[in-house]
């Protein structure tokens, strides 16, 4: 079935040439998981990943009724494409009616936004974009040549991938097993473990998890550091009987590692690793009545983090904080 994730992209209606390519990149990225057999039945869209709907301000156009119908989809969406340039900067209904609904809904963490450089502009001097992180091309779009316009938009449909795979992982807040491993960590359940070798333990439930050091070797040998680059520091985010999730830092990067049974099975324990070159902003929160609180880093929203070991969101913001500074 279609996974419920809605995209929402934004754009001026004067870059409607760079919506349809970068649209025809989210639409392979919608099918990579059919099957042959979803070929032959016709059921594509029933087994895509995710739905988007695209939004330029080309919809002051549409009368009366487009100031709800936009307001439903961007409540409606986890995830924000903003295809920016000189005229997505200088639209009053994307300044206006788009972006306030977008930055609210970013900074409480419902959602996730992911600027995209189309054509040269001022994107620098833009204050509200310095506190978003941008993928950074090198280059506006249009300054590169076909083939390496193209690389880029795959590097950043891989960016959105990654956040299709936290949702996907157990991470959102309307996940199922979000909800029992609340139960698990509220019923006091050990998580202690019942013999540790070098790089992995087992606890009582018969579940494996690699140790720090397991961790760190995972990283070094991922194929995704440079030479000399090796993780140096870390700590533990999350933990229940069924899940952990660390985070890590190399001299160049940040690693999010999720080792639970799902990820095991799909060899795809490093969730995301991020440049420490970029700026990447760290908000923490706490949910009333719950075991655990949410995570925001630079694009990465919403990664669960345990009471029991961050007793606080400023305790947690600042070892974060402090971790990215000792890298």
């Amino acid at each position: 079935m279609s996974q419920e994730i809605n995209i929402f992209i934004s754009y001026s209606h004067r870059d409607d040439d760079w919506h349809e390519r970068f649209k025809a990149f989210l639409d392979s990225l919608k099918f990579t998981r059919l099957k042959a057999q979803d070929l032959k039945s016709g059921n594509l869209y029933q087994n895509a990943r995710f739905q988007y709907r695209a939004w330029s301000d080309k919809q002051i156009d549409l009368g009366s009724n487009w100031k709800p119908e936009i307001e439903d989809a961007i409540q409606q969406a986890r995830l924000a494409v903003l295809l920016v340039s000189t005229d997505f900067l200088a639209s009053e209904f994307i300044l206006e009616q788009e972006l306030p609904l977008l930055i609210d809904r970013s900074n409480s963490g419902e959602l996730a936004i992911f600027p995209l450089i189309i054509r040269p502009c001022l994107w620098r001097e833009t204050a509200w974009l310095q506190e978003i992180q941008i993928f950074d091309a090198g280059q506006a779009m249009s300054e590169l040549p076909q083939h390496e316009w193209e690389k880029k938009l795959v590097e950043f449909s891989l960016r959105i991938d990654e956040q299709l795979e936290s949702e996907r992982s157990g991470q959102e807040l309307v996940d199922e097993e979000a909800e029992i491993v609340e139960e698990i960590i509220a019923a006091s359940i050990s998580t202690q473990p019942i013999y540790t070798e070098p790089f992995k333990e087992k606890n009582a439930y018969d579940n494996e998890f690699y140790t720090w050091n397991g961790v760190r070797k995972l990283i070094d040998e991922s194929g995704f550091c440079e030479t000399g680059e090796y993780v140096v520091d870390g700590l533990l985010l999350f933990r229940t009987v069924k899940q952990r999730t660390w985070l890590a830092v190399t001299q160049r990067q940040l690693f999010c590692v999720l080792d639970g049974e799902k990820t095991r099975k799909r060899g795809r324990l490093i969730q995301w690793h991020e440049s420490l070159s970029q700026n990447l902003p760290v908000r923490a929160r706490d949910r009333a009545n719950a075991q655990t609180g949410l995570l925001n880093v630079g694009t990465h929203v919403n990664w669960l983090y345990s009471k029991q070991l961050h007793k606080s969101p400023g305790e947690l913001e600042a070892q974060v904080t402090k971790l990215l500074e000792n890298a």
